[in-house]
């Protein structure tokens, strides 16, 4: 097409923009990200060896969102509005940057969104959320006899093994036949394609397989650079770790790519947010699950810290030993025997270091960032009602007999680990204790073998 053949018009513009404007509203967005599994058979029927992929699977496709994800998804909703009104101000405007090379092309840099949050607290179901929210890909003609464009709201891509931006760019805009040809530059390549697909959000995640290198630190920093370049509004994903791994880099670094955080916490257990995920839950499982979980709410939260994750985890294993046991039902005495057992070891480790405030063990989940200060108040205050909880139960069982004591429920022992005996020592023969008798009567001599 002639650049002469050009129109102006604002179809593409209006479009896309307000099919981004129609998703910002908070109900609308509930509704579309909101997911309740049904299982393909009944529960009971599962068979013992089975019982923990299906509960595993049933439970990972669960999502209930909080009105923390509620605020988090529509404020990257208002991203994306406020991406296209910007960088699209008319149809004209995008024809013609459609026909500017790419080496001319130059959007500007984007400072990064930092999703953080500990383990297990739900970034990366967040992110999939979003990407069910976004508008799905639109064919749209920006101009009369110019052929459909595919516009897409959206770029989403997981790190893994891919080490750096050329290698993480390649999946997104070469086909597969191109892939080998390697451009010369493909981060203008990348640019211009998104221009010219209308994608308002770059979303990246599983970052945290690049912190396992020795030169972690710098590789990520470069590579977070390199996809800012792009021009997209940029979204990846850390746990704290990496985020306290960016804070080591020099102050223009940490200006740039931590200057933009958004932190993901635990609800509280009585917050109405946890008792609708509880509830979701008890709706999934059904009459398999034989726990009142408003009842026993602070109960499952103080199993789990609240992290999703781990009450997946949990109820897995608890499924798995009730199931193997002839019971086709699952008890809050399961639960806690499920967060005692071997393949919860580490899950454990993680929720007692989270619910003790100031201890060492604390201090690797402690948020990199200055919480709001409702926020701190709450984590404090939940943290010091654990370490009352446990005060008082430590007291109650002390105060028991021996008996009393091995008679008790699980769930209100505390285990403790026995101390290392020292290995004994091999009892000497009759010509070893006569050679030491003569070192001790001798000038400190060692008498010969």
């Amino acid at each position: 097409m002639d650049k002469a053949d050009i129109r102006p018009g604002n179809k593409i513009t209006q479009t896309l923009t307000r099919q981004m404007r129609e998703l910002n509203n908070r109900d609308l967005i509930a509704n579309r990200v909101t997911r309740l599994p049904r299982s393909s058979s009944p529960i009971e029927q599962v068979q013992p060896h089975q019982i923990g992929p299906t509960i595993e699977a049933l439970l990972h496709q669960l999502y209930v969102p909080t009105s923390q994800d509620l605020d988090i998804l529509e404020r990257f909703v208002q991203t994306g509005i406020a991406h296209y009104e910007t960088n699209y101000p008319s149809d004209h405007s995008y024809l013609q940057t459609l026909y500017t090379h790419q080496e001319s092309f130059s959007p500007p840099v984007q400072t990064p969104t930092c999703l953080t949050g500990p383990a297990g607290i739900g970034k990366t179901s967040l992110l999939q959320a979003l990407g069910r929210l976004l508008p799905p890909p639109i064919e749209l003609e920006p101009a009369p006899n110019h052929g459909p464009v595919l516009f897409t709201s959206h770029w989403s891509i997981e790190v893994r093994q891919r080490v750096n931006a050329n290698s993480l760019l390649q999946q997104l805009v070469l086909p597969l036949e191109e892939r080998s040809a390697r451009p010369r530059n493909l981060g203008a390549l990348a640019a211009k394609l998104a221009h010219r697909a209308g994608v308002a959000l770059f979303l990246v995640d599983e970052l945290q397989f690049l912190t396992q290198s020795g030169t972690a630190n710098t590789l990520i920093t470069k590579l977070l650079y390199e996809l800012s370049y792009v021009g997209i509004p940029l979204v990846y994903v850390a746990n704290y770790s990496m985020c306290k791994l960016l804070q080591k880099r020099p102050e223009q670094d940490r200006q740039r790519l931590l200057a933009n955080p958004i932190v993901m916490l635990p609800t509280q257990p009585d917050s109405q947010d946890w008792m609708a995920y509880l509830r979701a839950i008890q709706k999934v499982l059904g009459t398999t699950l034989q726990i009142d979980v408003l009842q026993e709410r602070g109960t499952i939260y103080y199993l789990s810290a609240g992290l999703k994750r781990l009450v997946k985890q949990l109820l897995r294993r608890a499924y798995e030993l009730a199931w193997h046991t002839g019971r086709r039902y699952v008890t809050i005495a399961d639960l806690h025997d499920a967060y005692n057992d071997t393949p919860y070891a580490i899950s454990r480790q993680q929720v007692e270091a989270m619910l003790s405030p100031h201890s060492k063990r604390s201090s690797e989940y402690v948020c990199p960032f200055p919480l709001p200060r409702v926020a701190a108040q709450a984590l404090a205050q939940q943290q010091e009602e654990r370490k009352r909880i446990k005060i008082l139960n430590d007291i109650q069982v002390s105060a028991l007999t021996t008996t009393e004591r091995e008679n008790l429920p699980t769930e209100l022992t505390t285990p403790r680990q026995a101390k290392p005996s020292r290995p004994k020592r091999p009892k000497l023969s009759a010509q070893e204790l006569r050679k030491t008798h003569e070192y001790r009567l001798n000038t400190g001599q060692i008498p010969s073998k």
